[in-house]
Protein backbone atom coordinates (compact mmCIF):
# COMPACT_ATOMS: atom_id res chain seq x y z
CA UNK A 1 0.00 0.00 0.00
CA UNK A 2 1.38 3.72 -0.70
CA UNK A 3 0.06 7.04 -1.23
CA UNK A 4 2.09 9.61 -3.73
CA UNK A 5 0.69 13.15 -4.67
CA UNK A 6 0.87 14.56 -7.91
CA UNK A 7 -0.07 18.32 -8.64
CA UNK A 8 -0.92 19.00 -12.91
CA UNK A 9 -1.08 22.16 -13.66
CA UNK A 10 -4.47 22.14 -15.43
CA UNK A 11 -8.01 21.47 -13.01
CA UNK A 12 -10.22 19.02 -14.47
CA UNK A 13 -12.28 19.67 -17.73
CA UNK A 14 -14.71 22.73 -16.76
CA UNK A 15 -17.63 22.55 -15.11
CA UNK A 16 -20.60 24.49 -16.35
CA UNK A 17 -20.74 28.09 -15.48
CA UNK A 18 -22.93 29.18 -12.27
CA UNK A 19 -22.16 26.49 -10.22
CA UNK A 20 -21.59 27.78 -6.44
CA UNK A 21 -19.27 25.98 -4.37
CA UNK A 22 -20.45 26.05 -0.29
CA UNK A 23 -17.38 25.24 1.98
CA UNK A 24 -18.22 24.41 5.59
CA UNK A 25 -20.89 26.24 6.79
CA UNK A 26 -20.73 25.48 10.82
CA UNK A 27 -24.05 27.04 11.15
CA UNK A 28 -26.29 24.77 8.98
CA UNK A 29 -24.61 21.48 9.44
CA UNK A 30 -21.50 19.54 8.11
CA UNK A 31 -21.47 21.18 4.71
CA UNK A 32 -18.26 20.40 3.37
CA UNK A 33 -18.85 21.00 0.08
CA UNK A 34 -21.74 21.22 -2.47
CA UNK A 35 -21.64 21.77 -6.22
CA UNK A 36 -24.95 23.53 -7.21
CA UNK A 37 -26.19 24.88 -10.50
CA UNK A 38 -29.29 27.30 -9.80
CA UNK A 39 -29.80 29.06 -6.40
CA UNK A 40 -32.72 26.68 -5.43
CA UNK A 41 -30.43 24.01 -5.07
CA UNK A 42 -28.90 26.25 -2.16
CA UNK A 43 -31.94 27.02 -0.63
CA UNK A 44 -33.01 22.89 -0.44
CA UNK A 45 -29.44 21.78 0.73
CA UNK A 46 -29.98 24.99 4.11
CA UNK A 47 -33.03 23.45 4.53
CA UNK A 48 -32.32 19.58 4.72
CA UNK A 49 -29.11 20.51 6.87
CA UNK A 50 -31.55 22.45 9.17
CA UNK A 51 -33.81 18.85 9.57
CA UNK A 52 -30.77 16.98 10.27
CA UNK A 53 -28.52 19.02 12.19
CA UNK A 54 -28.75 17.06 15.44
CA UNK A 55 -26.10 14.70 16.36
CA UNK A 56 -26.84 11.16 16.78
CA UNK A 57 -26.04 9.51 19.87
CA UNK A 58 -22.93 6.71 19.70
CA UNK A 59 -24.08 3.60 20.36
CA UNK A 60 -20.22 2.36 21.15
CA UNK A 61 -17.09 4.39 20.97
CA UNK A 62 -17.14 5.29 17.21
CA UNK A 63 -13.72 6.43 15.97
CA UNK A 64 -12.97 9.85 14.43
CA UNK A 65 -12.86 11.05 10.79
CA UNK A 66 -10.74 14.77 10.24
CA UNK A 67 -10.87 14.29 14.30
CA UNK A 68 -14.62 15.12 14.59
CA UNK A 69 -16.31 11.95 16.49
CA UNK A 70 -17.97 9.98 13.72
CA UNK A 71 -21.23 9.30 15.34
CA UNK A 72 -21.56 13.39 15.06
CA UNK A 73 -21.60 13.18 11.77
CA UNK A 74 -24.41 10.38 11.34
CA UNK A 75 -27.26 11.00 9.69
CA UNK A 76 -30.91 9.62 12.01
CA UNK A 77 -33.23 7.59 10.80
CA UNK A 78 -31.55 5.90 8.01
CA UNK A 79 -31.43 2.28 7.71
CA UNK A 80 -27.71 0.60 9.18
CA UNK A 81 -25.60 -1.93 8.61
CA UNK A 82 -24.64 -4.58 11.50
CA UNK A 83 -21.43 -6.14 9.86
CA UNK A 84 -20.08 -7.90 12.38
CA UNK A 85 -21.78 -10.98 13.79
CA UNK A 86 -21.03 -11.74 17.14
CA UNK A 87 -22.65 -10.73 20.21
CA UNK A 88 -19.87 -9.11 21.59
CA UNK A 89 -19.75 -6.57 17.83
CA UNK A 90 -23.24 -6.10 16.72
CA UNK A 91 -23.14 -2.70 18.32
CA UNK A 92 -21.03 -1.47 15.66
CA UNK A 93 -22.88 -0.89 13.36
CA UNK A 94 -22.50 1.35 9.64
CA UNK A 95 -24.11 4.36 8.66
CA UNK A 96 -24.99 7.29 5.90
CA UNK A 97 -23.94 10.84 7.85
CA UNK A 98 -25.70 13.82 7.27
CA UNK A 99 -25.63 15.48 3.62
CA UNK A 100 -21.84 16.44 2.49
CA UNK A 101 -20.53 15.66 6.00
CA UNK A 102 -17.69 13.55 3.49
CA UNK A 103 -15.38 14.41 1.31
CA UNK A 104 -15.67 11.34 -1.18
CA UNK A 105 -13.00 9.86 -2.92
CA UNK A 106 -13.07 7.19 -5.62
CA UNK A 107 -12.32 3.61 -4.82
CA UNK A 108 -11.15 1.74 -8.22
CA UNK A 109 -10.71 -1.21 -9.54
CA UNK A 110 -10.44 -3.21 -12.48
CA UNK A 111 -13.65 -5.57 -12.07
CA UNK A 112 -13.24 -8.54 -10.05
CA UNK A 113 -9.94 -7.10 -8.13
CA UNK A 114 -11.31 -7.38 -4.66
CA UNK A 115 -13.08 -3.79 -4.71
CA UNK A 116 -16.19 -4.84 -2.61
CA UNK A 117 -14.56 -7.02 -0.13
CA UNK A 118 -12.34 -3.64 0.48
CA UNK A 119 -16.20 -1.62 0.57
CA UNK A 120 -16.51 -4.22 3.40
CA UNK A 121 -13.62 -3.88 4.97
CA UNK A 122 -13.70 0.13 4.91
CA UNK A 123 -17.54 0.04 5.96
CA UNK A 124 -16.85 -2.43 9.22
CA UNK A 125 -14.07 -0.79 10.43
CA UNK A 126 -14.83 3.32 9.76
CA UNK A 127 -18.79 2.62 10.30
CA UNK A 128 -19.21 4.93 7.24
CA UNK A 129 -21.15 3.09 4.30
CA UNK A 130 -19.34 3.20 1.14
CA UNK A 131 -21.45 3.92 -2.15
CA UNK A 132 -21.65 2.77 -6.30
CA UNK A 133 -21.98 4.40 -9.95
CA UNK A 134 -23.77 7.76 -10.39
CA UNK A 135 -24.87 10.43 -11.12
CA UNK A 136 -22.74 9.88 -13.97
CA UNK A 137 -20.35 12.61 -15.40
CA UNK A 138 -22.89 14.06 -18.21
CA UNK A 139 -25.48 14.47 -15.08
CA UNK A 140 -23.35 15.27 -12.56
CA UNK A 141 -21.73 18.29 -14.77
CA UNK A 142 -25.32 19.33 -15.48
CA UNK A 143 -26.31 19.31 -11.83
CA UNK A 144 -28.72 16.59 -12.20
CA UNK A 145 -29.57 13.91 -9.54
CA UNK A 146 -27.31 15.75 -7.09
CA UNK A 147 -29.04 13.81 -4.13
CA UNK A 148 -31.56 11.22 -3.19
CA UNK A 149 -34.41 11.95 -0.99
CA UNK A 150 -33.80 10.11 2.46
CA UNK A 151 -37.44 8.57 1.95
CA UNK A 152 -36.41 6.91 -1.05
CA UNK A 153 -33.12 5.66 0.42
CA UNK A 154 -35.39 4.46 2.92
CA UNK A 155 -38.31 2.73 0.16
CA UNK A 156 -35.44 1.36 -1.38
CA UNK A 157 -34.14 -0.95 0.92
CA UNK A 158 -36.91 -1.91 1.93
CA UNK A 159 -38.53 -2.85 -1.60
CA UNK A 160 -35.29 -3.42 -3.67
CA UNK A 161 -35.21 -7.16 -4.74
CA UNK A 162 -33.36 -6.85 -7.41
CA UNK A 163 -30.03 -5.37 -6.26
CA UNK A 164 -27.24 -8.20 -4.86
CA UNK A 165 -25.06 -5.56 -3.24
CA UNK A 166 -28.05 -3.82 -1.27
CA UNK A 167 -29.19 -7.70 -0.05
CA UNK A 168 -26.46 -8.48 0.97
CA UNK A 169 -26.04 -5.22 3.36
CA UNK A 170 -24.20 -2.84 0.69
CA UNK A 171 -27.12 -0.55 1.45
CA UNK A 172 -24.39 2.84 0.56
CA UNK A 173 -25.86 1.73 -3.08
CA UNK A 174 -28.89 3.65 -2.74
CA UNK A 175 -27.23 6.94 -1.87
CA UNK A 176 -25.60 9.36 -4.95
CA UNK A 177 -21.86 9.87 -4.05
CA UNK A 178 -22.25 13.74 -4.56
CA UNK A 179 -24.08 13.74 -1.48
CA UNK A 180 -21.13 13.87 0.49
CA UNK A 181 -23.28 10.87 3.05
CA UNK A 182 -20.47 7.70 2.46
CA UNK A 183 -16.68 7.70 2.65
CA UNK A 184 -15.88 6.39 -0.34
CA UNK A 185 -17.20 5.83 -4.55
CA UNK A 186 -16.69 2.61 -5.97
CA UNK A 187 -16.08 2.79 -9.15
CA UNK A 188 -14.84 0.49 -12.42
CA UNK A 189 -15.14 3.37 -14.79
CA UNK A 190 -11.82 5.56 -16.03
CA UNK A 191 -11.19 8.18 -14.01
CA UNK A 192 -12.62 12.11 -15.69
CA UNK A 193 -9.73 13.49 -18.53
CA UNK A 194 -7.45 16.38 -16.84
CA UNK A 195 -8.39 18.73 -20.56
CA UNK A 196 -10.72 19.43 -23.04
CA UNK A 197 -8.43 17.40 -25.44
CA UNK A 198 -8.92 14.15 -23.21
CA UNK A 199 -12.15 14.54 -23.39
CA UNK A 200 -13.30 13.94 -26.93
CA UNK A 201 -12.82 10.10 -26.63
CA UNK A 202 -15.61 7.76 -24.66
CA UNK A 203 -17.36 11.01 -22.64
CA UNK A 204 -19.88 8.75 -20.55
CA UNK A 205 -17.46 6.19 -19.43
CA UNK A 206 -16.07 8.19 -16.48
CA UNK A 207 -15.87 8.58 -12.71
CA UNK A 208 -16.33 12.30 -12.22
CA UNK A 209 -14.37 13.83 -9.44
CA UNK A 210 -15.95 17.00 -7.15
CA UNK A 211 -15.19 20.25 -8.63
CA UNK A 212 -12.89 22.38 -6.88
CA UNK A 213 -11.53 19.73 -4.71
CA UNK A 214 -8.18 17.04 -4.58
CA UNK A 215 -8.30 14.37 -6.96
CA UNK A 216 -8.30 11.48 -4.89
CA UNK A 217 -8.53 7.57 -5.10
CA UNK A 218 -8.01 4.16 -3.47
CA UNK A 219 -6.96 1.92 -6.50
CA UNK A 220 -7.03 -1.72 -6.00
CA UNK A 221 -4.80 -3.57 -8.50
CA UNK A 222 -4.89 -8.08 -8.99
CA UNK A 223 -3.06 -10.36 -10.60
CA UNK A 224 -4.89 -9.75 -14.20
CA UNK A 225 -4.50 -13.52 -14.63
CA UNK A 226 -6.88 -14.68 -11.60
CA UNK A 227 -8.99 -11.07 -12.16
CA UNK A 228 -9.73 -12.30 -15.72
CA UNK A 229 -10.85 -15.88 -14.66
CA UNK A 230 -13.30 -14.51 -12.01
CA UNK A 231 -14.37 -11.53 -14.89
CA UNK A 232 -15.31 -14.20 -17.13
CA UNK A 233 -17.52 -16.53 -15.11
CA UNK A 234 -18.86 -13.08 -13.76
CA UNK A 235 -19.81 -12.27 -17.15
CA UNK A 236 -21.77 -14.98 -17.35
CA UNK A 237 -23.53 -15.51 -13.57
CA UNK A 238 -23.91 -11.13 -13.23
CA UNK A 239 -23.73 -11.94 -9.40
CA UNK A 240 -20.55 -11.32 -7.00
CA UNK A 241 -21.26 -15.35 -5.80
CA UNK A 242 -20.23 -17.77 -7.85
CA UNK A 243 -22.79 -20.64 -8.27
CA UNK A 244 -21.55 -23.76 -8.38
CA UNK A 245 -20.89 -25.11 -11.86
CA UNK A 246 -18.49 -26.54 -14.75
CA UNK A 247 -17.14 -23.18 -16.15
CA UNK A 248 -14.28 -24.81 -18.20
CA UNK A 249 -16.24 -24.33 -21.23
CA UNK A 250 -16.00 -20.75 -21.11
CA UNK A 251 -12.23 -20.78 -21.23
CA UNK A 252 -11.83 -22.73 -24.58
CA UNK A 253 -11.62 -21.58 -28.37
CA UNK A 254 -11.25 -17.91 -30.14
CA UNK A 255 -14.06 -16.09 -27.98
CA UNK A 256 -11.93 -17.09 -24.55
CA UNK A 257 -8.70 -15.56 -26.41
CA UNK A 258 -10.57 -12.71 -27.79
CA UNK A 259 -12.23 -11.82 -24.54
CA UNK A 260 -8.43 -11.95 -22.41
CA UNK A 261 -6.84 -10.38 -25.11
CA UNK A 262 -9.25 -7.03 -24.83
CA UNK A 263 -9.44 -7.02 -21.34
CA UNK A 264 -5.96 -7.46 -20.44
CA UNK A 265 -5.58 -4.27 -22.44
CA UNK A 266 -8.15 -3.08 -20.57
CA UNK A 267 -6.72 -3.67 -17.01
CA UNK A 268 -3.55 -2.05 -18.13
CA UNK A 269 -5.24 1.36 -18.83
CA UNK A 270 -7.79 1.88 -16.15
CA UNK A 271 -5.12 0.90 -13.85
CA UNK A 272 -2.39 3.41 -15.34
CA UNK A 273 -4.95 6.28 -15.72
CA UNK A 274 -5.87 6.15 -12.23
CA UNK A 275 -2.12 6.70 -11.03
CA UNK A 276 -2.08 9.43 -13.72
CA UNK A 277 -5.55 10.99 -13.45
CA UNK A 278 -5.23 11.73 -10.18
CA UNK A 279 -3.50 14.00 -7.21
CA UNK A 280 -3.10 11.64 -4.75
CA UNK A 281 -3.32 7.88 -4.92
CA UNK A 282 -3.67 5.37 -2.86
CA UNK A 283 -2.59 2.26 -4.33
CA UNK A 284 -3.17 -1.00 -2.67
CA UNK A 285 -2.23 -4.93 -3.86
CA UNK A 286 -4.91 -7.05 -3.67
CA UNK A 287 -2.42 -10.26 -3.06
CA UNK A 288 -1.25 -8.21 -0.09
CA UNK A 289 -4.65 -7.19 1.36
CA UNK A 290 -5.41 -11.44 1.24
CA UNK A 291 -1.92 -11.82 3.33
CA UNK A 292 -1.96 -8.70 5.68
CA UNK A 293 -5.44 -7.54 5.77
CA UNK A 294 -5.31 -5.59 9.02
CA UNK A 295 -1.92 -3.26 8.13
CA UNK A 296 -3.54 -2.79 4.76
CA UNK A 297 -6.79 -1.39 6.17
CA UNK A 298 -5.32 0.45 8.66
CA UNK A 299 -2.74 2.30 5.61
CA UNK A 300 -6.46 2.65 3.68
CA UNK A 301 -8.51 4.86 6.81
CA UNK A 302 -5.48 6.77 7.65
CA UNK A 303 -5.84 7.87 3.92
CA UNK A 304 -9.36 8.22 4.01
CA UNK A 305 -8.55 10.35 7.69
CA UNK A 306 -10.07 7.62 10.02
CA UNK A 307 -9.00 6.91 12.86
CA UNK A 308 -11.29 3.95 13.98
CA UNK A 309 -11.91 2.86 17.41
CA UNK A 310 -9.59 -0.01 18.39
CA UNK A 311 -12.30 -2.48 19.56
CA UNK A 312 -14.24 -1.60 16.34
CA UNK A 313 -10.72 -2.61 14.96
CA UNK A 314 -10.60 -6.08 16.46
CA UNK A 315 -13.83 -7.13 15.73
CA UNK A 316 -13.34 -6.21 12.23
CA UNK A 317 -10.05 -8.31 12.70
CA UNK A 318 -12.20 -11.53 13.58
CA UNK A 319 -14.58 -11.20 11.09
CA UNK A 320 -12.49 -10.34 7.75
CA UNK A 321 -14.57 -12.29 5.14
CA UNK A 322 -17.67 -10.60 4.72
CA UNK A 323 -21.00 -11.73 3.06
CA UNK A 324 -20.13 -11.13 -0.76
CA UNK A 325 -17.46 -13.51 -1.17
CA UNK A 326 -17.05 -15.83 -4.32
CA UNK A 327 -17.92 -20.07 -3.59
CA UNK A 328 -14.63 -21.66 -5.14
CA UNK A 329 -14.25 -22.66 -8.58
CA UNK A 330 -11.98 -25.05 -10.39
CA UNK A 331 -10.68 -22.54 -13.36
CA UNK A 332 -6.96 -21.58 -12.34
CA UNK A 333 -4.06 -19.78 -14.80
CA UNK A 334 -2.62 -22.46 -15.91
CA UNK A 335 -1.09 -23.30 -19.75
CA UNK A 336 -4.47 -24.64 -21.02
CA UNK A 337 -6.10 -21.39 -20.31
CA UNK A 338 -3.76 -19.09 -20.85
CA UNK A 339 -1.61 -20.25 -24.04
CA UNK A 340 1.80 -19.39 -24.47
CA UNK A 341 0.89 -16.01 -26.67
CA UNK A 342 -1.68 -15.11 -24.17
CA UNK A 343 0.62 -15.55 -20.86
CA UNK A 344 3.52 -13.22 -23.08
CA UNK A 345 0.79 -10.39 -23.54
CA UNK A 346 -0.60 -9.90 -20.45
CA UNK A 347 2.82 -10.07 -18.81
CA UNK A 348 3.79 -7.43 -21.36
CA UNK A 349 0.78 -5.14 -19.90
CA UNK A 350 2.08 -6.62 -16.37
CA UNK A 351 5.61 -5.20 -16.71
CA UNK A 352 4.14 -1.28 -18.26
CA UNK A 353 2.02 -0.98 -15.25
CA UNK A 354 4.99 -1.84 -13.13
CA UNK A 355 7.16 0.70 -14.76
CA UNK A 356 4.69 3.35 -14.96
CA UNK A 357 4.25 2.94 -10.88
CA UNK A 358 8.16 2.49 -10.58
CA UNK A 359 8.81 5.98 -12.46
CA UNK A 360 6.23 7.60 -10.57
CA UNK A 361 7.76 6.84 -7.17
CA UNK A 362 5.24 3.66 -6.17
CA UNK A 363 6.40 0.21 -4.50
CA UNK A 364 6.78 -1.89 -7.42
CA UNK A 365 3.75 -4.62 -8.05
CA UNK A 366 4.68 -8.11 -6.78
CA UNK A 367 5.87 -9.58 -9.51
CA UNK A 368 6.53 -13.13 -7.64
CA UNK A 369 3.14 -13.62 -6.32
CA UNK A 370 1.36 -13.49 -10.05
CA UNK A 371 1.00 -15.90 -11.93
CA UNK A 372 3.49 -17.42 -14.48
CA UNK A 373 6.35 -15.72 -12.61
CA UNK A 374 8.66 -18.06 -13.31
CA UNK A 375 8.54 -17.34 -17.03
CA UNK A 376 7.78 -13.57 -17.19
CA UNK A 377 9.03 -11.95 -13.95
CA UNK A 378 12.23 -11.06 -14.98
CA UNK A 379 13.18 -9.50 -18.16
CA UNK A 380 15.52 -7.08 -17.28
CA UNK A 381 13.37 -4.15 -16.56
Amino acid sequence: MESRRVIHGSGAIGRIGGRIALLTLAAVGCILLINVTHPQQVIEARQNMQQQDQPVTASSSEGLYRGQPISQLWARNLPEQAWLPDPQCRHFVTKFTRDNCLEVLLLASFPRSGNTWTRFLLEAASGLYTSSGGPNYIKYVKGESLRQSDENIRNYVKTQKGAELTQLGFIGETSLWTQGTTIAMKTHSFPEPWNATEAKINEYNWAPFAANTTRRAILVVRDPFKALISLKIYSKTQSVLNNDNDWQKLFQGDEWIDFAVYHANHWYKLNRQWVERTNMTHVVIYEHLTKNTMPELQGMLQFLDVQPDPDRMECVRRHLEGRAHNKKHDIVPNNAVYPLHLRGLVWSYIHQLNWVLKTRGYKPLPLDLYSFADEFRDIGL
